[in-house]
């Protein structure tokens, strides 16, 4: 059969076919409604082009690639378009342009000035204007007056275009700026109000704060109802529901009352309690402190404490990978519910590597000796954070990036440190890798101090506390960028304080570790001049200090006093005293402490410190009055002096900046004469005790603190001295006791004060805020007050102890900011309730210390 005629009709006819499905080129490209840009320059963005086969899709692919852009609000293809074969096709798109954005007004703002108002924009000027971004800028202006408590604050944007371009302009109508009235909580029964109140931010006007009223802030308000039900829930009430059933707004519309609804529910309350799976720790060892047990309520507060505690005990046996779980089984009976924790214990782990990230600048044997835990050691996760107090104590650093949060081990305890845990070399080991970001480590002051001591002074001071005393610069661009002489964790730091009464500079050399051993070696050397009252004192001296200090750490959980104190008596006699006069009265009459830290076996292990120094001084005694005392005399010209000190110290402190808990004592004992040479013969001893307890914690985190001083000292001559120099001798007043002039309080010669050899000194003060704004992202204490009373004396020999002088008075303390400073003030006004005839009276003690 012949299939030739077949195949030639098959042919022809997918030929044709195709011929008839293939896309027309296309001839031409039109855009209309251009005003700013040319064809051209749109074709160009184009992937159609005349002459290729047109394509729907790769159209619809420019008209989107156009349109982001940014140079057109919209962009179509236009009903003009024609697709015509076998010809070409026409491509017709219309657009609308976006103007140039030329300016951007701000009209009605008073409260922010127009950089303040334009911080953060979206709208730039310059770029093409586009419409919708109006809208988000608008946003944002009302945002930011929102968070200043302009709750009625209406912003109106208005668009106008010209042939030079588009100008946009918001009107600002803010309104009153609210402050909070008061806050009423309606419905609660087992929740009192000032429990709420601390769980929320939104503060209500009370004395403390009636100068600086806390702003009404709508978004922080929600939030508050969210932590409100959080806290509810947290205490047992499982179906607590809060929501603000009024807002009772002042006719002026400058205040408002806010009034919240709390639907408290049934309490639940723990049937029983089980542990499953424990087999490191006995089941009645991990029972015994927990705090969800049976009878008391299902707080998911106290649960989340015994879920982190148990986990703590693991993680400091090495068993870093444990699973703790709670599980609640809630009962037929509505309100009661049965606790089952599943303790997963897993291996235990050890330490592999240990690496540092972004030490830049710090050598890192600076950071490894910091480290309490060594590869190869159990990996005790209590040890892991107590290093990583220690290296944020350093101060070296500061917040790392955040996105490192997220490849954190656990929390991120604090921002300048950020562990990661990886897989070992070995199953059972974990790697740490600790990201670090350098900071700046050196400070410098300058302005000035007051004192009652020393009057008025100049202020100089050059602080790096990361030195390096062999790094030295390799180009000047090295020695003012802060990167020669850094990076050893050496401290070195010059004082210049140039006075009218009173002089002084001093230089100081600080290894913390020398050789390599845990033992800090300090070189200092001083220039002293002050006038006092009938004679003059030039003292030029050095010193030189080895101390070594101990600061592991030891777990103690809060609570009362450890039994274990009560049999014992010398050497903890202290922590009786402290307790007695703060921590107990706090303890039973106020809501907002915890006593701890006191556990005998613990007290000596944590940041402890002796030292041992020697101290050389040439004293030159001038100018004497033709009315001083003998003791005066005796020393005129120039004295040598040399001594040895002996120093031991215990500091419990919460902030060594501004304590609210703890306390610090230290201990020392002076020997000065043979045979260490020197003019005078004499030993000293002296204590200082200082408690510090957080009475209560008001609503807005301000804290309300006692304070307690308790301050003693003996000196005595021996050998060849018959009496004690009369410029080591004690004095008080001024400072030390408030309400007399300094050094006043001491034995004396027709009049004038010649010193003692036995001092006791005691004050008790309460301080609490009065303005507490926002001030750099944190609550600062602007303005605190003060009441107190200081009591004590100073006298030459034990039979003399009547004379004991009394004190009380009143006064505020200032931190002033000025730019990222804070300037310290102390005004304090003191009235002597008993004094002796002769002593001299000072109502008003300032003192402020201020650099930039």
């Amino acid at each position: 059969m012949n299939f030739r005629p077949l195949a030639a009709i098959i042919f022809a006819f997918v030929a044709s076919a195709a011929f008839a499905q293939a896309p027309p080129d296309v001839q031409r490209i039109e855009v209309e409604g251009l005003r700013i840009h040319t064809a051209d320059e749109v074709r160009l963005k184009m992937e159609t082009h005349v002459g290729r086969p047109f394509s729907r899709e790769t159209l619809d692919r420019d008209i989107r690639r156009l349109f982001a852009t940014g140079w057109f609000a919209d962009v179509r293809r236009s009903e003009r378009s024609i697709e015509t074969g076998p010809g070409a096709a026409v491509v017709v798109l219309e657009v609308l342009e976006n103007d140039v954005l030329r300016e951007i007004r701000y009209v009605g703002n008073r409260h922010f000035d127009d950089s303040e108002v334009s911080a953060g924009a979206i709208l730039k000027t310059g770029e093409y204007f586009a419409p919708w971004k109006v809208k988000l800028d608008a946003d944002r202006i009302r945002d930011k007056y929102l968070e200043d408590g302009y709750a009625w604050v209406k912003i109106t944007p208005t668009e106008s275009s010209t042939g030079r371009g588009a100008t946009v302009t918001f009107t600002v109508r803010e309104g009153p700026r609210v402050h909070v009235g008061s806050i009423e909580f309606h419905g609660n029964v087992g929740l009192s109000d000032s429990e709420l109140g601390k769980a929320m931010q939104s503060k209500d006007t009370t004395i403390w704060n009636i100068l600086s009223r806390p702003d009404f802030k709508a978004a922080q308000l929600d939030d508050d109802l969210k932590s409100l039900v959080g806290f509810a829930r947290g205490e047992g009430y499982l179906d607590a529901k809060v929501f603000t059933r009024e807002l009772v707004w002042t006719p002026d519309k400058k205040g408002v009352d806010i009034h919240i609804q709390i639907e408290e529910g049934i309490r639940y309350v723990v049937d029983g309690v089980e542990i499953q799976g424990a087999r490191l720790f006995s089941v009645n060892d991990l029972y015994k402190n927990l705090r969800v047990r049976p009878g008391e309520p299902f707080a998911l507060r106290n649960l989340d404490r015994d879920e982190q505690y148990i986990v703590d005990r693991y993680r400091e046996r090495a068993y870093i990978d444990v699973d703790a779980s709670p599980v609640p089984r809630y009962l037929a009976e509505r309100g009661h519910v049965k606790l089952t924790w599943k303790i997963t214990e897993g291996e235990k782990v050890y330490v592999g590597r240990i690496d540092f990230v972004g030490n830049h600048r710090t050598k890192e044997k600076v950071l490894r000796r910091e480290m309490l835990l060594l590869p190869g050691e159990e990996f005790n996760k209590i040890l892991l954070d107590v290093a990583m107090d220690r290296l944020k104590g350093l101060h070296y650093f500061e917040p790392t990036n955040p996105q490192l949060y997220g490849r954190a081990w656990g929390p991120v305890r604090d921002p300048e440190i950020v562990v990661e845990v990886l897989p070992g070399q070995e199953k059972d080991e974990r790697d740490l890798l600790i990201h670090v970001q350098e900071g700046r480590t050196g400070n410098l002051q300058f302005g000035g101090t007051y004192s009652d001591a020393g009057g008025i002074a100049g202020k100089l001071a050059v602080t790096q506390n990361n030195f390096d005393l062999f790094d030295l610069p390799k180009s000047l661009t090295e020695l003012f960028t802060g990167e020669a002489f850094a990076g050893a964790g050496q401290i070195a730091r010059i004082d210049l304080q140039p006075g009218l009464r009173r002089s002084r500079y001093e230089a100081s050399f600080t290894e913390p570790w020398v050789l390599d051993y845990p033992i800090s070696m300090t070189l200092a050397g001083t220039y002293y001049d002050e006038n006092f009252f009938f004679y003059r004192e030039r003292r030029v001296g050095g010193s030189i200090d080895f101390g070594h200090r101990w600061d592991e750490f030891v777990p103690i959980l809060p609570g009362k006093l450890d039994e274990e104190i009560t049999h014992t008596f010398f050497g903890h006699i202290l922590q009786g005293i402290s307790y007695a006069a703060v921590h107990i009265p706090a303890y039973f009459f106020f809501d907002d402490h915890v006593v701890h830290g006191y556990s005998v076996a613990g007290f000596w292990k944590r940041d402890y410190a002796i030292a041992v120094g020697y101290r050389f001084a040439r004293i030159n005694i001038l100018d004497i009055g033709l009315t001083a005392p003998n003791d005066v005399f005796a020393v005129a010209g120039i004295n040598y002096l040399s001594s040895v000190t002996f120093h031991a110290s215990v500091d419990r402190r919460n902030s060594r900046v501004f304590p609210s808990q703890g306390f610090v004592s230290n201990v020392s004992y002076e020997y000065a004469g043979y045979p260490f040479g020197g003019d005078f013969d004499f030993w000293k001893i002296g204590y200082r005790h200082q408690a510090f307890s957080t009475l209560w914690t008001r609503k807005d985190g301000g804290k309300i603190i006692f304070e307690t001083d308790l301050r003693g000292g003996f000196a005595q001559e021996h050998y060849y001295s018959e009496n004690l120099p009369i410029f080591e001798r004690y004095y008080a007043g001024g400072d030390t006791l408030r309400g007399l002039e300094y050094r006043t309080v001491s034995p004396k010669e027709r009049g004038n004060p010649i010193g003692g050899n036995i001092q006791v000194l005691a004050s008790a003060e309460v301080t609490f805020p009065i303005i507490r704004p926002e001030l750099f992202g944190r609550d600062v204490d602007v303005l605190r007050g003060a009441f107190f009373t200081d009591w004590g004396t100073v006298v030459a020999h034990t039979r003399d102890f009547g004379d004991f002088r009394w004190s009380v008075g009143f006064g505020v303390r200032l931190q002033i900011p000025l730019g990222p400073q804070i300037i310290p003030v102390t005004v304090d006004f003191g009235f002597p309730l008993r004094k002796q005839e002769d002593d001299r009276r000072q109502t008003v003690h300032i003192g402020f210390d201020f650099g930039f």
